[in-house]
Protein backbone atom coordinates (compact mmCIF):
# COMPACT_ATOMS: atom_id res chain seq x y z
CA UNK A 1 0.00 0.00 0.00
CA UNK A 2 1.54 3.54 -0.88
CA UNK A 3 1.47 5.19 1.90
CA UNK A 4 0.33 8.49 0.27
CA UNK A 5 -2.85 6.65 -1.38
CA UNK A 6 -6.19 8.44 1.00
CA UNK A 7 -7.20 6.33 3.09
CA UNK A 8 -11.42 5.67 2.09
CA UNK A 9 -13.70 4.07 5.09
CA UNK A 10 -17.70 3.17 3.31
CA UNK A 11 -20.33 1.96 5.45
CA UNK A 12 -23.76 0.65 4.44
CA UNK A 13 -25.56 0.94 8.11
CA UNK A 14 -28.99 -1.38 7.29
CA UNK A 15 -31.52 -2.90 9.21
CA UNK A 16 -30.24 -5.76 9.92
CA UNK A 17 -26.22 -5.01 10.22
CA UNK A 18 -23.85 -2.72 9.86
CA UNK A 19 -21.08 -3.61 7.06
CA UNK A 20 -17.88 -1.15 6.58
CA UNK A 21 -14.53 -1.32 4.14
CA UNK A 22 -11.35 0.47 4.50
CA UNK A 23 -9.62 1.24 1.36
CA UNK A 24 -7.70 2.83 -1.33
CA UNK A 25 -8.29 3.70 -5.02
CA UNK A 26 -6.79 1.60 -7.32
CA UNK A 27 -6.66 1.84 -10.95
CA UNK A 28 -9.75 2.71 -12.85
CA UNK A 29 -13.04 2.11 -10.45
CA UNK A 30 -11.42 -0.56 -8.44
CA UNK A 31 -10.63 -0.18 -5.22
CA UNK A 32 -8.11 -2.09 -2.72
CA UNK A 33 -10.04 -3.43 0.33
CA UNK A 34 -7.67 -3.11 3.42
CA UNK A 35 -10.25 -4.29 6.73
CA UNK A 36 -13.88 -5.34 6.82
CA UNK A 37 -16.00 -4.94 9.87
CA UNK A 38 -19.37 -5.95 10.69
CA UNK A 39 -21.56 -5.44 13.33
CA UNK A 40 -25.13 -4.81 14.75
CA UNK A 41 -28.28 -3.08 12.87
CA UNK A 42 -27.20 0.62 11.84
CA UNK A 43 -30.60 2.28 11.23
CA UNK A 44 -31.18 5.14 13.34
CA UNK A 45 -35.26 5.56 12.66
CA UNK A 46 -36.21 1.75 13.33
CA UNK A 47 -33.75 1.37 16.27
CA UNK A 48 -33.28 4.27 17.70
CA UNK A 49 -29.66 6.81 17.16
CA UNK A 50 -27.84 5.90 20.18
CA UNK A 51 -27.87 2.13 19.41
CA UNK A 52 -27.44 2.54 15.48
CA UNK A 53 -24.03 4.73 16.14
CA UNK A 54 -23.10 2.29 18.24
CA UNK A 55 -23.11 -0.66 15.84
CA UNK A 56 -21.78 1.54 12.75
CA UNK A 57 -18.30 2.53 15.12
CA UNK A 58 -17.98 -0.84 16.60
CA UNK A 59 -18.34 -1.91 12.45
CA UNK A 60 -15.66 1.09 11.67
CA UNK A 61 -13.58 0.46 14.67
CA UNK A 62 -13.46 -3.44 13.15
CA UNK A 63 -12.36 -2.24 9.82
CA UNK A 64 -9.52 -0.05 10.65
CA UNK A 65 -8.02 -2.63 13.08
CA UNK A 66 -4.70 -2.03 13.25
CA UNK A 67 -4.07 0.85 11.31
CA UNK A 68 -1.80 3.12 12.30
CA UNK A 69 -2.87 6.76 10.54
CA UNK A 70 -5.98 8.18 10.22
CA UNK A 71 -8.82 8.01 7.64
CA UNK A 72 -8.65 10.78 5.59
CA UNK A 73 -12.77 9.86 4.66
CA UNK A 74 -16.14 8.24 5.61
CA UNK A 75 -18.94 8.05 3.90
CA UNK A 76 -22.16 6.25 6.02
CA UNK A 77 -25.28 5.30 4.43
CA UNK A 78 -27.90 4.97 6.54
CA UNK A 79 -31.75 4.67 6.02
CA UNK A 80 -33.52 7.42 7.62
CA UNK A 81 -30.79 9.56 7.03
CA UNK A 82 -32.87 11.42 4.09
CA UNK A 83 -33.73 13.11 7.79
CA UNK A 84 -31.55 16.28 7.58
CA UNK A 85 -32.12 16.23 11.25
CA UNK A 86 -31.24 12.59 12.34
CA UNK A 87 -28.61 12.73 9.31
CA UNK A 88 -26.90 15.75 10.98
CA UNK A 89 -27.24 14.19 14.42
CA UNK A 90 -25.84 11.27 13.44
CA UNK A 91 -23.14 12.59 11.92
CA UNK A 92 -21.78 14.34 14.69
CA UNK A 93 -21.94 11.33 16.94
CA UNK A 94 -19.83 9.89 14.51
CA UNK A 95 -17.53 12.26 13.76
CA UNK A 96 -17.07 12.35 17.94
CA UNK A 97 -15.63 8.52 17.38
CA UNK A 98 -12.48 10.27 15.53
CA UNK A 99 -11.81 7.77 13.02
CA UNK A 100 -11.76 9.43 10.31
CA UNK A 101 -11.18 13.33 9.45
CA UNK A 102 -13.82 13.63 7.87
CA UNK A 103 -17.19 11.91 8.78
CA UNK A 104 -19.98 12.17 6.36
CA UNK A 105 -23.66 10.29 6.54
CA UNK A 106 -25.53 10.27 3.57
CA UNK A 107 -29.40 8.74 2.75
CA UNK A 108 -28.91 4.78 1.98
CA UNK A 109 -29.48 5.97 -1.81
CA UNK A 110 -26.19 7.28 -2.07
CA UNK A 111 -24.34 4.03 -2.85
CA UNK A 112 -26.77 3.33 -5.91
CA UNK A 113 -26.19 6.82 -7.56
CA UNK A 114 -22.61 6.47 -6.90
CA UNK A 115 -22.04 3.22 -8.80
CA UNK A 116 -24.95 4.38 -11.33
CA UNK A 117 -25.31 7.46 -13.51
CA UNK A 118 -28.63 9.14 -14.07
CA UNK A 119 -31.25 8.84 -15.10
CA UNK A 120 -31.39 5.98 -12.53
CA UNK A 121 -33.54 3.88 -10.56
CA UNK A 122 -32.81 2.21 -7.26
CA UNK A 123 -34.85 -0.47 -5.15
CA UNK A 124 -33.24 -1.52 -1.90
CA UNK A 125 -35.09 -4.88 -1.09
CA UNK A 126 -33.71 -6.04 2.49
CA UNK A 127 -35.36 -5.98 5.94
CA UNK A 128 -37.12 -3.53 4.75
CA UNK A 129 -37.82 -1.51 1.32
CA UNK A 130 -37.85 1.84 -1.03
CA UNK A 131 -37.11 3.09 -4.33
CA UNK A 132 -36.27 6.02 -5.68
CA UNK A 133 -35.62 7.93 -9.02
CA UNK A 134 -32.59 10.78 -9.79
CA UNK A 135 -33.20 12.08 -13.39
CA UNK A 136 -30.07 15.05 -12.35
CA UNK A 137 -26.87 15.49 -10.31
CA UNK A 138 -29.17 15.99 -7.29
CA UNK A 139 -32.72 15.82 -7.07
CA UNK A 140 -34.06 12.31 -5.80
CA UNK A 141 -37.36 11.55 -5.41
CA UNK A 142 -37.93 8.94 -2.53
CA UNK A 143 -41.09 6.13 -2.84
CA UNK A 144 -41.56 4.20 -0.30
CA UNK A 145 -39.51 3.33 2.40
CA UNK A 146 -42.34 3.87 5.17
CA UNK A 147 -40.89 1.03 7.36
CA UNK A 148 -43.16 -2.15 8.22
CA UNK A 149 -45.80 -0.59 9.81
CA UNK A 150 -47.22 1.08 6.73
CA UNK A 151 -45.27 -0.39 3.92
CA UNK A 152 -41.69 -2.30 3.49
CA UNK A 153 -43.78 -4.05 0.02
CA UNK A 154 -41.48 -6.75 -1.28
CA UNK A 155 -38.75 -6.48 1.38
CA UNK A 156 -37.49 -9.44 3.38
CA UNK A 157 -40.33 -8.69 6.45
CA UNK A 158 -43.14 -8.72 3.61
CA UNK A 159 -41.67 -12.29 2.52
CA UNK A 160 -41.30 -13.38 6.23
CA UNK A 161 -44.66 -12.24 7.24
CA UNK A 162 -46.31 -13.63 4.71
CA UNK A 163 -44.78 -16.98 4.76
CA UNK A 164 -45.40 -16.98 8.88
CA UNK A 165 -49.46 -16.26 8.45
CA UNK A 166 -49.80 -19.49 5.65
CA UNK A 167 -47.82 -21.42 8.10
CA UNK A 168 -50.05 -20.41 10.87
CA UNK A 169 -52.99 -20.98 8.62
CA UNK A 170 -51.76 -24.55 8.13
CA UNK A 171 -51.25 -25.38 11.72
CA UNK A 172 -54.38 -24.11 12.62
CA UNK A 173 -56.34 -25.93 9.38
CA UNK A 174 -54.24 -29.03 10.64
CA UNK A 175 -53.44 -29.26 6.94
CA UNK A 176 -49.90 -30.98 5.86
CA UNK A 177 -47.04 -28.95 6.55
CA UNK A 178 -45.73 -26.93 3.04
CA UNK A 179 -42.15 -26.32 2.29
CA UNK A 180 -42.82 -22.99 3.19
CA UNK A 181 -43.87 -24.02 6.48
CA UNK A 182 -41.03 -26.33 7.06
CA UNK A 183 -38.91 -23.54 6.03
CA UNK A 184 -40.45 -21.21 8.75
CA UNK A 185 -40.60 -23.21 11.61
CA UNK A 186 -37.30 -24.46 10.87
CA UNK A 187 -35.65 -20.76 10.90
CA UNK A 188 -37.73 -19.78 14.16
CA UNK A 189 -36.66 -23.23 15.78
CA UNK A 190 -40.30 -23.85 16.62
CA UNK A 191 -43.03 -26.25 15.49
CA UNK A 192 -46.55 -25.36 17.21
CA UNK A 193 -48.66 -22.13 17.19
CA UNK A 194 -47.59 -21.13 20.19
CA UNK A 195 -44.21 -21.82 19.54
CA UNK A 196 -44.10 -19.60 16.65
CA UNK A 197 -45.93 -16.78 18.31
CA UNK A 198 -43.69 -16.65 21.33
CA UNK A 199 -40.52 -16.79 18.87
CA UNK A 200 -41.57 -13.62 17.29
CA UNK A 201 -43.33 -11.93 20.21
CA UNK A 202 -40.90 -12.25 22.50
CA UNK A 203 -37.81 -11.50 19.97
CA UNK A 204 -35.59 -8.69 21.15
CA UNK A 205 -35.93 -7.23 17.44
CA UNK A 206 -39.30 -8.31 15.55
CA UNK A 207 -38.31 -6.93 12.62
CA UNK A 208 -35.41 -8.98 12.04
CA UNK A 209 -36.97 -12.04 13.53
CA UNK A 210 -39.47 -12.52 10.77
CA UNK A 211 -37.47 -11.06 8.08
CA UNK A 212 -34.82 -13.62 8.68
CA UNK A 213 -37.39 -16.08 7.39
CA UNK A 214 -37.47 -14.78 3.81
CA UNK A 215 -33.64 -16.82 3.13
CA UNK A 216 -35.40 -19.93 3.69
CA UNK A 217 -38.42 -19.31 0.94
CA UNK A 218 -35.69 -17.74 -1.30
CA UNK A 219 -33.98 -20.75 -1.41
CA UNK A 220 -37.22 -22.56 -1.89
CA UNK A 221 -37.69 -20.85 -5.12
CA UNK A 222 -38.06 -21.80 -8.07
CA UNK A 223 -38.35 -25.47 -7.42
CA UNK A 224 -41.37 -25.01 -5.08
CA UNK A 225 -45.11 -24.06 -6.32
CA UNK A 226 -46.23 -22.05 -3.09
CA UNK A 227 -42.66 -20.29 -2.40
CA UNK A 228 -42.27 -19.01 -6.31
CA UNK A 229 -46.15 -17.44 -5.80
CA UNK A 230 -45.60 -15.83 -2.44
CA UNK A 231 -42.19 -14.44 -3.76
CA UNK A 232 -44.01 -13.16 -7.36
CA UNK A 233 -46.86 -11.56 -5.27
CA UNK A 234 -43.91 -9.85 -3.40
CA UNK A 235 -42.22 -8.87 -5.95
CA UNK A 236 -45.68 -7.55 -7.94
CA UNK A 237 -45.94 -5.23 -4.36
CA UNK A 238 -42.70 -3.98 -4.79
CA UNK A 239 -42.94 -3.68 -8.94
CA UNK A 240 -45.99 -1.08 -7.78
CA UNK A 241 -43.55 0.89 -5.63
CA UNK A 242 -40.99 1.21 -8.41
CA UNK A 243 -43.19 2.26 -11.01
CA UNK A 244 -44.24 5.05 -9.03
CA UNK A 245 -40.46 6.10 -8.95
CA UNK A 246 -40.08 5.71 -12.79
CA UNK A 247 -43.32 7.67 -13.02
CA UNK A 248 -42.96 10.40 -10.67
CA UNK A 249 -39.51 10.59 -12.27
CA UNK A 250 -41.42 10.64 -15.64
CA UNK A 251 -38.76 8.17 -17.43
CA UNK A 252 -39.92 6.40 -20.80
CA UNK A 253 -39.26 2.71 -21.03
CA UNK A 254 -36.06 1.98 -21.55
CA UNK A 255 -34.86 5.54 -21.00
CA UNK A 256 -33.31 3.85 -17.65
CA UNK A 257 -30.87 2.36 -15.90
CA UNK A 258 -32.20 -0.11 -12.52
CA UNK A 259 -30.17 -0.70 -9.82
CA UNK A 260 -30.91 -3.10 -7.67
CA UNK A 261 -29.52 -4.01 -4.09
CA UNK A 262 -30.39 -5.66 -0.50
CA UNK A 263 -30.42 -8.95 0.56
CA UNK A 264 -33.21 -9.95 -1.05
CA UNK A 265 -32.96 -8.69 -3.98
CA UNK A 266 -28.82 -9.19 -4.28
CA UNK A 267 -29.61 -12.41 -3.58
CA UNK A 268 -32.55 -13.75 -5.45
CA UNK A 269 -32.06 -14.11 -8.86
CA UNK A 270 -35.80 -15.52 -9.24
CA UNK A 271 -37.03 -12.62 -7.46
CA UNK A 272 -35.11 -9.88 -9.65
CA UNK A 273 -36.70 -11.65 -12.83
CA UNK A 274 -39.65 -11.72 -11.51
CA UNK A 275 -39.95 -7.97 -10.59
CA UNK A 276 -38.31 -6.97 -13.93
CA UNK A 277 -41.09 -9.44 -15.76
CA UNK A 278 -43.59 -7.34 -13.72
CA UNK A 279 -42.31 -3.99 -14.70
CA UNK A 280 -42.18 -5.58 -18.11
CA UNK A 281 -45.87 -5.86 -17.84
CA UNK A 282 -46.49 -2.59 -17.12
CA UNK A 283 -44.56 -1.34 -19.85
CA UNK A 284 -41.33 0.06 -17.74
CA UNK A 285 -38.80 -1.89 -18.80
CA UNK A 286 -35.25 -0.64 -18.04
CA UNK A 287 -32.35 0.48 -20.33
CA UNK A 288 -29.94 -1.48 -17.99
CA UNK A 289 -29.82 -3.32 -14.79
CA UNK A 290 -27.13 -3.50 -12.10
CA UNK A 291 -26.95 -5.30 -9.04
CA UNK A 292 -25.16 -3.65 -6.01
CA UNK A 293 -24.31 -6.49 -3.75
CA UNK A 294 -22.44 -4.71 -1.64
CA UNK A 295 -23.51 -0.69 -1.29
CA UNK A 296 -20.06 -0.44 1.00
CA UNK A 297 -18.31 -0.54 -2.12
CA UNK A 298 -20.72 2.71 -3.24
CA UNK A 299 -19.76 4.48 0.18
CA UNK A 300 -16.13 3.77 -0.84
CA UNK A 301 -16.54 5.04 -4.68
CA UNK A 302 -18.43 8.26 -2.89
CA UNK A 303 -15.67 8.76 -0.44
CA UNK A 304 -13.34 8.44 -3.16
CA UNK A 305 -14.89 11.19 -5.04
CA UNK A 306 -14.53 13.47 -2.09
CA UNK A 307 -11.16 13.56 -2.14
CA UNK A 308 -10.21 14.17 -5.99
Amino acid sequence: MNDQSPLLLGVDAGGTKSRALLATAGPGDRYCILGVGEAGPGNPMSHGLPNAARSIVEAMRAAVDGLNRQVEVAVVAAAGAADDTLRLALQKTLAAAGIAKICRVVPDYEPFFSLAKPPVVGVISGTGSVAFSRAGDHDVLRVGGWGYLLGDEGSGYAIGRRALQQTLGEIEADRPRSAVAVACCSTLDADSRAGLLAAVYQAADQRSRIASIARGVIGLAPQDADASALLCEEATSLSKVVGRAVNGAKFAAGGYTLSLGGGVLAGSQFFRNALCDCLASDGLTPARIIVVRDPAIGCVAAAHASVC
